[in-house]
């Protein structure tokens, strides 16, 4: 009897040995589990964070965005209560008072520029009338000076002068024979050299004595 309750309760104890054996060994693999949920629920966390930190940013944006959409829209419309009044006063009928003002500022503003057009007529025509004795002086001094200018030696009576060199000397305001006496030998030459006229220096330097001469004869 003895023996078998030793059995039993020897039964009991190592039951109870691996039962706490198993207890011990089961516990460690849940804590690993329990630390790795507990990582995956603090990653979560922060992530929700982080989604609505960013959330919070675009919100305020898009805040930001329709306060400036408003202000815009608050402007626009300003601008057309302006437009729409400018219309109303561009198509306002006109009252009849009104035309006849109009009439009336339209006669004066005509009057005056009649006005100012006469006196411009009248200035014209007195400024014409008190020049009109200098314009027959200077006319007649013109004449005089034609009739002077006219009188024209014959240079070509003179050796190495002919037609052409003649003409040049005419146009260039030669045109007597005292004139051509008072020039010197030089700048004659120099003024054939000019107008690529052939000459000869000795014969050029002979043509003031020569024109000496016959405008003595003259």
């Amino acid at each position: 009897m003895f023996s078998l309750g030793s059995f039993l309760i020897g039964m009991l104890v190592a039951w109870l040995l691996e039962w706490l054996y198993v207890y011990l060994t089961s516990r460690r693999p849940r804590n690993n589990q329990i630390k790795q949920l507990e990582a995956q629920m603090q990653e979560a966390e922060q992530a929700h964070a982080d989604e609505t930190t960013k959330l919070t940013a675009e919100i305020t944006s898009l805040q930001a965005q329709l306060e400036k959409l408003a202000h815009e829209n608050e402007v626009a419309v300003a601008e057309a209560d302006g437009l729409r009044g400018e219309l109303e006063t561009m198509h306002c009928p006109m009252t009849e008072g009104d035309a006849e003002e109009a009439i009336k500022v339209d006669d004066a503003n005509e009057i005056d520029t009649l006005d100012k057009d006469t006196a411009l007529e009248e200035e014209f025509a007195a400024a014409m009338a008190a020049t009109e004795p200098e314009a027959a002086d200077m006319e007649a001094a013109d004449i005089e000076t034609t009739n002077v200018a006219i009188t024209e030696d014959d240079l070509t009576r003179i050796t190495g002068i002919g037609p052409k060199t003649a003409e040049l000397l005419y146009q260039s305001g030669v045109t007597s024979f005292a004139q051509l006496a008072e020039m010197r030998a030089e700048a004659l030459h120099e003024f054939l050299q000019e107008h690529n006229i052939p000459h000869s220096r000795a014969k050029v330097a002979k043509w003031p004595e020569q024109a000496t001469k016959l405008a003595a004869n003259v």
